[in-house]
């Protein structure tokens, strides 16, 4: 894939594509507005890395470019419970 291919993701802070680089193991550099609250779903989580100016987004590339590739990134992004245990519990508290 594309994403395969890419060496970082450099994304804004308002779209979920970043989550799919993410979650292949890649590193995302995300843009910021500094007059605007940061919505990124990838707020707070390793290997990503924000930005607010050109000056940032150099130094962030040469530091991202420098650094591997994490394979275990992003597993735990989503809660995936193939038994479906929390959805059994709410199903089970409503009354038919």
């Amino acid at each position: 894939t594309l994403i395969e291919q890419c060496s970082l993701a450099y994304t804004s802070s308002l779209t979920s594509a970043a989550v799919d680089v993410y979650c292949m193991g890649k590193p995302v550099v995300t843009i910021l507005n500094s007059s605007v609250l940061n919505l990124s779903p990838l707020k707070d989580y390793k290997g990503v890395t924000f930005v607010i100016n050109s000056e940032e987004l150099v130094q962030a590339i040469n530091r991202v470019t420098s650094q591997k590739q994490t394979d275990h990134q992003g597993k735990d992004f989503f809660y995936i419970d193939r038994k479906l245990t929390r959805w059994e519990k709410v199903l089970s508290m409503i009354e038919l």
